[in-house]
């Protein structure tokens, strides 16, 4: 851990996004995770991010994440250590289920209406633990498991976990990625 004061961390769905936005992509996502890489000064991520990033087939995803100026904290024992602790409290508060480890209820992948691998939600949970070792203050995230481990404060002390703001012209997202209608845009539908 470092003296100076932690810049926010990115989880690996908003450095992806924002990969996008550098590419010129105008989905929602793209545009707000841009924005937010735009906003800050410095940004860091997990060692499990750069796994989850360089294990694409595309090329220049991976070409433009090694371009990127971020700070990036490697797995230690501690970070370790805190993630089994999340995982054994998560599954013992019926969070997680026991054989897959999803974080409940569980929820369809939108790309293979498969549901969430059980290594997916190990990977959030070191991300997670990560960033609370280090004392990062706030974790940036779009995944609805990440947001409700967020909620387990005994274990985040230092950090908040947290939706990334939306880009100017995008409705804001629940967090679970879903629109929430006001009574006036139901009554025009």
């Amino acid at each position: 851990m470092s003296a100076h004061k932690q810049p926010p961390m990115f989880d690996s769905d908003i450095v992806i996004d924002a990969i996008e936005g550098i590419c010129h992509k105008t989905t929602d996502t793209a545009c707000a995770a841009f924005e937010l890489l735009k906003s800050c000064e410095r940004f860091c991520i997990s060692a499990v991010t750069t796994f989850e990033l360089m294990h694409t087939e595309n090329p220049e995803q991976r070409r433009i994440f090694g371009q990127l100026s971020l700070e990036e904290h490697a797995l230690t024992r501690q970070i370790s250590n805190l993630a089994a602790d999340i995982a054994n409290h998560a599954r013992i508060e019926g969070m997680i289920c026991e054989k897959c480890w999803a974080m409940l209820p569980t929820r369809t992948c939108k790309h293979c209406n498969g549901q969430v691998a059980r290594q997916q939600r190990i990977n959030d949970i070191l991300i997670a633990a990560t960033a609370e070792v280090h004392r990062v203050p706030t974790l940036y995230a779009r995944d609805g498991g990440m947001i409700e481990l967020g909620k387990l404060g005994k274990f985040f002390q230092n950090t908040q976990i947290i939706l990334p703001p939306p880009a100017p012209r995008q409705v804001p997202l629940l967090p679970d990625n879903t629109v929430r209608l006001d009574q006036k845009k139901r009554q025009k539908s």
